[in-house]
C-alpha cells in the first residue's frame, strides 16, 4: 500500500455550518456548544471571553472583515468607552465585562431630523425564531431620564408601536452607572437583515438632545 492522502478539500458551504449541522449565511457565527448567532460587541473590538464559564466566543465589533467580505452591522452613531468595572450581579448570563465598557451611541438636537441609531445583522436565517438580548451599562448620563429611547426590533416603521417604549438605562438600575442591563425579545425573522432600531426620545433632563446607546447585540436559537 502507498500513501494515505488524508487531505480534505473543504468548500464554503462545508465551513458555514452551526454544531448542528445547519447551514448558515455567511456571516454567521456559532461557537461549539452555544445557540449564538450574532454577538456584536457594540462601538468596541473583538471581545474573546476568557475561561470555559462563557464558552460565547467571539463578540465582533460594529464592523469587520470576513475573508474577503466586509461586515458592517452599523453605519449609525459614534462609540464610547469606560474603564470602569461594570456590575453584572443583576442579570441573567451577562455579555463579557468589555462588552459592556464600550458602546454605540447616537443623538439628534430637536428641531432636525430623526437620527435612530439602528443596526443590521445579516446573520438571522428567514423564518427563523430567535431571541434578540440587548445590552446596557450607563457611562455617560447621571440621572434618571437624561436619556429615554424606544426599541424596535424587525419594526422599522415609525407609525407601528415600538417593542418597548421610553427605555431608560438609569431608571432600569436605579440611578447606577455602570451597572448590566438586558432586554430580551423572541421573535420570528423574516427576509433580510434583522434589523434593530433605538428611537430617541425627548429627555427630561438633556433637552434639546435626544440620545441612544447600546453596549451589546446577542441573538440567539432559544
Amino acid at each position: 500500500g502507498g500513501m494515505v492522502n488524508n487531505t480534505v478539500t473543504i468548500s464554503a458551504t462545508d465551513l458555514l455550518q452551526d454544531v448542528a449541522g445547519n447551514s448558515l449565511v455567511p456571516t454567521s457565527r456559532n461557537s461549539t456548544g452555544t445557540t449564538a448567532i450574532e454577538l456584536v460587541n457594540c462601538g468596541g473590538s473583538t471581545v474573546f471571553p476568557f475561561g470555559s464559564a462563557d464558552p460565547r466566543t467571539p463578540w465582533l465589533p460594529d464592523s469587520y472583515w470576513l475573508g474577503n467580505q466586509f461586515v458592517q452591522y452599523t453605519t449609525t452613531g459614534s462609540s464610547g468607552s469606560t474603564g470602569s468595572a461594570i456590575y453584572t450581579g443583576g442579570v441573567t448570563s451577562p455579555a463579557p465585562q468589555a462588552v459592556y465598557q464600550s458602546a454605540r451611541t447616537r443623538w439628534y438636537a430637536n428641531g432636525t431630523p430623526a437620527q435612530w441609531l439602528t443596526y443590521n445583522l445579516p446573520g438571522v436565517l428567514p423564518g427563523e425564531y430567535v431571541k434578540v438580548r440587548l445590552h446596557f451599562s450607563e457611562m455617560y448620563w447621571s440621572n434618571i431620564g437624561d436619556q429615554e429611547f424606544n426599541v424596535r426590533v424587525n419594526n422599522s416603521n415609525p407609525n407601528n408601536y415600538p417593542n418597548y417604549s421610553n427605555y431608560d438605562i438609569l431608571g432600569a438600575t436605579g440611578g447606577f452607572q455602570n451597572t448590566a442591563r438586558i432586554l430580551e425579545f423572541t421573535l420570528t425573522h423574516g427576509s433580510g437583515p434583522l434589523r434593530i432600531d433605538l428611537e430617541q426620545r425627548p429627555s427630561s433632563g438633556q433637552l434639546p438632545y435626544y440620545n441612544a446607546q447600546v453596549n451589546g447585540i446577542e441573538v440567539l436559537r432559544p
